[in-house]
C-alpha cells in the first residue's frame, strides 16, 4: 500500500516521465523528418516574386534532405484556399507555406469569409525576403526631393493622386500610412496589379506610386518616373543617391510586406527547428541570394521567434491603418 505521504511524488515522477516520453517522441519525431514528401503550398498564381522565392527553395531542399518537396500553387479567394489547406494540416513539418502579409495579416481585418485564426492557425518558420518598397512620381511634377513633395501637398491638399495594386493591398495601406504620419491629403486611386499602377504613374494619368523597387528601376532610368524615397531603414544598394525614408522621418512605419514561410499551427519545437534549418540552409545559398536580391528584395531568413514578433507586429500596424483609414470589410 502506498503512503498518502508518497502520492505527490508519485505524481510528480509520473508528470515527469509523461514529460520525458513526450518530449523524446517529440525528438524521434524530428529525426525522422523528412518521412514523405513535403508539400509547399503558395497561395497565389504562378510567376509572383512569392512564387519564385518558393519554388527555388523548394528546389533546394529536395537536394539537400532526400526527400521532394512539392510546390503548389493554391490560388483563389485572396488567399484563403491554400491557408485553409495549411491551417488544417497536421502539424508534422509536411505541409508548409509561404505567405505574405496580403495573404494571412490583412484578411483577418478585411475579409468577411476568412475563418482561420491567423495568429493561432499558423507558426512561423522564417521571413524569407522583404521587397523593397520606393515612392516614385511622374517628371511632371515640380519636386525633385521628398521633401519638396511634402511641402507641395501640403500646398496643395488633394491635387495629387497616387496609384496602388489595389484597395487594402500593402501599397494602398503604405500610403495610408504615410499620409497620416507626414500629414498631408491626397487621392487614392487603385488598380488591378501593380503594373496597371506604374504604368499610370508613367504616363502622368496618377502623380504618384508606392510600389516594389523592380517595378520602377527601368522607368526611372528612362526619365519616365522620379524615386523620391526608399520606404526602408537604409539605402538601397541600386539607388544609392535615393535616401531612405528614415532619414527624413526617423520613426516612419510602414506595413510589412515581407515573404515567409509557415507551418500550420502548434508546430513541435523540434520539427519547428529541423525544417527552419534546412530553410534558411536552402534561402542562404549565393545562388538564392542572388536571385532574390536581382528581384528588388532583401534577404533576411531569420530565427523562428524573431520572425514570430515580425509576424504580431504587422497584425499591430495593419489593423490601426486598415481602422484609422476607414478600409472596410468586403
Amino acid at each position: 500500500m502506498i503512503s498518502p505521504r508518497c502520492l505527490p511524488l508519485l505524481g510528480w515522477v509520473c508528470a515527469a516521465g509523461v514529460f520525458a516520453w513526450a518530449q523524446a517522441g517529440q525528438g524521434a519525431y524530428a529525426q525522422s523528418w523528412p518521412a514523405k514528401p513535403v508539400r509547399l503550398v503558395i497561395p497565389t498564381s504562378p510567376g509572383s516574386s512569392m512564387d519564385m522565392i518558393a519554388r527555388i527553395v523548394a528546389q533546394k531542399m529536395s537536394e539537400a534532405i532526400g526527400q521532394a518537396v512539392v510546390a503548389e500553387n493554391q490560388a483563389g479567394a485572396q488567399g484563403r484556399v491554400g491557408a485553409e489547406r495549411v491551417a488544417h494540416a497536421a502539424p508534422d513539418g509536411h505541409t508548409l507555406m509561404i505567405m505574405s502579409p496580403s495573404t494571412t495579416v490583412v484578411p483577418t481585418f478585411l475579409s468577411k469569409t476568412w475563418a482561420l485564426d491567423s495568429r493561432r492557425d499558423f507558426t512561423p518558420i522564417t521571413a524569407a525576403a522583404d521587397p523593397v518598397t520606393c515612392l516614385a512620381v511622374h517628371p511632371s511634377l515640380p519636386v525633385n526631393t521628398l521633401q519638396e513633395l511634402i511641402d507641395y501637398m501640403k500646398r496643395n491638399p488633394n491635387k495629387v493622386a497616387f496609384g496602388s495594386s489595389g484597395i487594402a493591398g500593402v501599397f494602398h495601406l503604405v500610403g495610408e500610412l504615410f499620409k497620416r504620419q507626414v500629414g498631408v491629403e491626397y487621392i487614392h486611386v487603385p488598380y488591378k496589379g501593380v503594373a496597371p499602377a506604374v504604368t499610370a504613374a508613367t504616363s502622368g494619368e496618377v502623380q504618384m506610386v508606392f510600389s516594389a523597387v523592380n517595378n520602377v528601376l527601368p522607368h526611372q532610368r528612362a526619365g519616365k518616373l522620379k524615386v523620391l524615397a526608399i520606404m526602408q531603414q537604409e539605402r538601397y544598394r541600386d539607388f544609392p543617391e535615393v535616401p531612405a525614408i528614415t532619414e527624413i522621418y526617423p520613426k516612419l512605419e510602414r506595413p510589412g510586406s515581407w515573404f515567409g514561410f509557415f507551418g500550420p499551427g502548434n508546430l513541435p519545437p523540434p520539427v519547428l527547428a529541423r525544417v527552419h534549418a534546412e530553410v534558411v540552409k536552402a534561402l542562404l545559398l549565393p545562388e538564392v541570394r542572388t536571385k532574390i536580391e536581382a528581384g528588388g528584395m532583401l534577404l533576411i531568413a531569420n530565427a523562428p521567434a524573431d520572425f514570430n514578433k515580425m509576424y504580431r507586429d504587422a497584425f499591430t500596424v495593419y489593423e490601426r491603418v486598415i481602422r484609422e483609414a476607414a478600409i472596410t470589410p468586403e
